[in-house]
């Protein structure tokens, strides 16, 4: 048995001490199957105390690497231990683990336990470290993350009728209307024109196709066409 490691030499001495304190037929078990049967059974015994052994496994998130919280429509962020904790290796459940919330300097953003929502719009593009513990145990896993909005804002365009003597620019006939802004973030708004010249056969001399484009700062962004006729 000096193949083992001393953690595990110490759980199957301290499981055989059990043993041997609770039911003294287990010694005299092990001397009537002689050396070989011994040795054998020592081995399963280590083979079941091992996979009983609970354990966590943590992905790095280090800060130079963080993984990403992205935003819900509601502007918080829903954060599981899988976000730097290995669940297909880890054996203890997600209800036992505790959930916190750092900024970079340190501060509390917020503590629960399973899973943790958030409102995250004070912290958009930032990145916040997160604190997975066992609960009842000195187990921990500790990474980093930035905080992103990958929902666009949506936007609409109204077509108008103008005379050709009015101003078609942008600032004059007015900017699409927005149907949805996550988080009320800043918008920038451009647009490009395609123009077409009718015949005298159409109560239209012209008609301008623009394609209006609209982001927010995280680059997330919505089109749409307004058609002006003149």
């Amino acid at each position: 048995m000096e193949i083992m490691n001393g953690r595990a030499k110490k759980t199957l001495n301290l499981v055989f001490s059990e043993y041997l304190s609770e039911d003294k037929s287990f010694l005299n078990m092990l001397m009537r199957c002689g050396p070989l049967w011994s040795f054998v059974l020592l081995i399963s015994l280590s083979g079941v105390l091992h996979a009983q052994t609970p354990t966590l496994t943590c992905n790095p998130a280090p800060i130079n690497a963080p993984k990403e919280i992205a935003i819900n429509q509601n502007c918080q962020g829903v954060i599981i231990p899988a976000i730097i904790v290995d669940t297909a290796s880890t054996t203890y459940l997600q209800s036992n683990m505790s959930i916190a919330l750092f900024t970079q300097a340190g501060a509390l953003i917020k503590r629960d336990t399973g899973s943790l929502t958030v409102n995250l719009n004070p912290y958009l593009g930032t990145i916040v470290r997160i604190e997975i513990l066992v609960l009842g145990t000195a187990f921990s896993c500790n990474g980093y993350a930035r905080i992103v909005d990958k929902i666009a804002p949506v936007v609409t365009c109204r077509d108008t009728v103008v005379s050709c003597s009015v101003d078609t620019s942008g600032i004059n006939l007015g900017r699409p209307t927005i149907v949805s802004n996550n988080c009320i973030s800043t918008l920038t708004y451009n647009y490009k024109d395609s123009v077409s010249v009718s015949n005298c056969t159409l109560d239209t001399l012209q008609k301008i196709y623009r394609r209006w484009i609209v982001a927010d700062v995280y680059g997330n962004a919505d089109t749409c066409i307004q058609k002006i006729s003149l």
